[in-house]
């Protein structure tokens, strides 16, 4: 598992980034939310916004709804 931690001596010396994305859409679940509360404290840490794309099982959308 990678942390803040192994990223600190590289990050000490290069620019922050301006934004943050995240290529993977997450649902609701217990599993997917511990890992957005790691990218917002990665966010919060490079003080840069986080975008991360949530599908429709995010919502509990789902297709032909009546």
């Amino acid at each position: 598992m990678l942390t803040l931690a192994a990223f600190s001596p590289a990050l000490e010396t290069t620019t922050p980034p301006d934004i943050i994305l995240i290529d993977k859409e997450i649902s609701n679940s217990p599993r997917a939310m511990t890992k957005v509360e790691r990218v917002m404290d990665f966010a919060e840490a490079m003080l840069a916004p986080a975008i991360i794309g949530m599908g429709g099982d995010f919502l509990e959308f789902k297709a032909g709804m009546n």
